[in-house]
């Protein structure tokens, strides 16, 4: 049963608050808000479901499913694609019409989740898009394209090789994007793009920024650590504890099985090793992410703010952060993005970052000072860069159009940062 649960329950919030607050004699959660909104909705017809469904917005269709926990007749709201039609439209329709950044970010993962080759068709299409608007040419900005060619990498399709392959030897595109592109060729990880990403990784002429240089030599050492291990396929082989993730995200590299017998600061420490290669740097990150608690978050943390040697690291652990979801990453990630000299790619992952943060109901400080901080930093007044404006209107936005109905889901990821941190998990399961 498709509908606009999200507007239902914006409506009925009031009402059920209400009837709640009579009942208990106290206020009720969001959670309570949202399991009486499912049970409301289980008993709306068809076309009582539509009249709440707005299909000119590229939102989240709900349908309802039996929820066994809660015994027969209970129901919990689960979010299904809209059609791949409404979602081409908010990426490659005209300029002047396109929705707002947020809206854009959602039809992004929603292709995502569709995952055929239409939908890598279009993402592809977005990544190179460009139309002409009078005098100027419009593309999508620099985080909406970068989140494009994050999500074909997760795809894993060969069929997005040549348009990424594309972009990422433009030498006067965003260094953001180009970064993500030869990522995305790291986790497809072709075998025909290895020559490239062997060639990038060592041309430090024109305009191949670092970040770029870095981020091929990555993908070129995972892709030679994979066919010297002899498993090409998109995981490697679990031969330790660290390399068990609970995370489904297809990473630029495997965590590090030598790490392993070592403490948690031993492992941080070969992050934050200089003289060794990133490949293995990223092996320790991973394998500390896998490792998880607070021990682990502290020395990701350290890494974040104490490194000078590269912003694709820092970003990489900003987003590793974000993927833990643990409060104790607040103070690292707030540090990150307040630093005005940082590299902006860095910046935009801890925002995203932020967002992604789960604090129980009894931490209300650590999330309202999380919400203080990208309002700030989301303000044109107080922040000049439109990447890291544009990442705390998307984790911002996501928060709010999530968390109303949090726990009426089976899912503990709720808002877009979850989601991506997590790669649609919860999305995946409806596939």
């Amino acid at each position: 049963m498709a509908g606009g649960f999200f507007s239902f329950v914006q409506a009925k919030k009031d009402e059920i608050v209400s009837l709640l607050a009579q009942e208990r004699n106290q206020q009720p959660t969001k959670g309570d808000i949202n399991k009486v909104a499912a049970r409301m909705w289980t008993k709306l017809s068809d076309v009582e479901k539509l009249q709440w469904t707005d299909t000119r917005e590229t939102d989240k269709v709900i349908e309802t499913l039996p929820n066994q926990e809660q015994g027969e007749g209970a129901s919990i709201p689960v979010i299904t694609c809209p059609p791949l039609e409404l979602l081409s439209k908010e990426l490659l329709g005209d300029p002047r019409g396109l929705g707002p950044v947020p809206r854009r970010m959602r039809a992004i993962y929603f292709l995502r989740t569709i995952g055929d080759s239409k939908a890598v068709q279009t993402l592809c299409q977005a990544l190179v898009y460009k139309e002409k608007v009078g005098d100027n040419i419009f593309q999508h900005s620099p985080l909406i394209r970068h989140e494009i060619a994050f999500v074909l990498g997760q795809l894993r399709t060969p069929e997005a090789c040549s348009t990424l392959e594309s972009v990422l030897q433009d030498e006067t595109d965003n260094v953001m994007v180009r970064h993500e592109c030869a990522e995305a060729l790291g986790a497809i990880g072709s075998p025909e793009s290895l020559p490239l990403l062997e060639r990038m990784a060592e041309y430090s002429g024109g305009k191949n920024e670092i970040e770029v240089r870095q981020t091929c030599e990555v993908a070129r050492d995972f892709c030679r650590w994979k066919v010297a291990s002899g498993d090409e396929s998109d995981r490697p082989a679990v031969v330790c504890a660290c390399m068990l993730s609970p995370y489904s995200s297809h990473d630029p590299a495997p965590a590090d099985p030598k790490t392993d017998g070592l403490s948690t600061p031993v492992v941080g420490d070969i992050l934050r090793d200089t003289s060794k290669p990133l490949f293995e740097r990223y092996g320790a990150m991973f394998a500390l992410r896998n490792r998880g608690g607070d021990g682990a978050v502290v020395e990701l943390g350290k890494a974040l703010i104490e490194d000078t040697s590269s912003a694709l690291l820092r970003h990489e652990v900003a987003y590793v952060l974000g993927q833990m979801q643990l409060p104790a990453a607040l103070i690292y990630l707030e540090a990150a993005l307040k630093r005005e000299y940082e590299h902006n790619m860095v910046r935009h992952e801890a925002a995203e970052a932020l967002g992604a943060l789960i604090f129980n109901e009894a931490d209300e400080t650590g999330e309202l000072k999380r919400n203080d901080l990208l309002k700030y930093f989301g303000n044109e007044e107080n922040e000049k860069d439109a990447v890291v404006r544009e990442s705390c209107e998307v984790a911002l936005d996501a928060e709010d159009y999530w968390s109303e109905f949090t726990k009426a889901t089976a899912s503990n990821s709720s808002t877009f940062a979850h989601q991506k941190a997590q790669t649609l998990l919860h999305f995946n399961s409806l596939g």
